[in-house]
């Protein structure tokens, strides 16, 4: 099975958008984060940072963006073109699931060879971390997390 090129960020040269309110702001020019990335990674950026929380999709339990940040730069091309498929078509493919629950699986536990947010949770659980706060999520939580960065990707 043949993977579907990553979409490219038209004109990602010429991007930029804008940090902060009123007279507190910035503005960040997207190209040169573009370029330094590639375009496999700078295609999966968007959704990266949407699944890994934004205003409109909560974030995961004690889960910052600098940990899903090192998740994402040693991310597998696998798991980039996944990632990168999210808001792509009507609904998220089964790569781009499968791409986004390996995410989840890494920035829970990095260097993981699981890929099943459920195979997980029973790891943590046997090793008596089952404190609620520290768990990952459900596997229905986690797919409702993936329709909403779908759903952000494709806007």
């Amino acid at each position: 099975m043949c993977c579907p090129a990553p979409p490219v960020i038209p004109d990602a040269q010429n991007t930029s958008f804008v940090r902060g309110v009123g007279q507190n702001h910035r503005i960040i020019k997207l190209g040169a984060i573009y370029s330094a990335r590639g375009d496999k990674k700078a295609a999966a950026l968007p959704s990266s940072h949407t699944l890994s929380g934004v205003d409109v999709k909560g974030s995961f339990s004690a889960k910052g963006k600098i940990s899903c940040w090192k998740v994402f730069t040693g991310a597998s091309e696998k798991t980039l073109t996944g990632l990168a498929a999210l808001g792509t078509s009507d609904q998220p493919s089964e790569l781009a699931q499968e791409a986004a629950e390996q995410f989840v699986c890494s920035l829970y536990l990095p260097n993981t060879k699981i890929c099943e947010i459920g195979d997980l949770h029973w790891l943590f659980f046997k090793k008596n971390q089952a404190l609620s706060e520290k768990l990952p999520p459900t596997k229905a939580a986690l797919q409702q997390a993936i329709l909403r960065t779908h759903y952000q990707a494709m806007i």
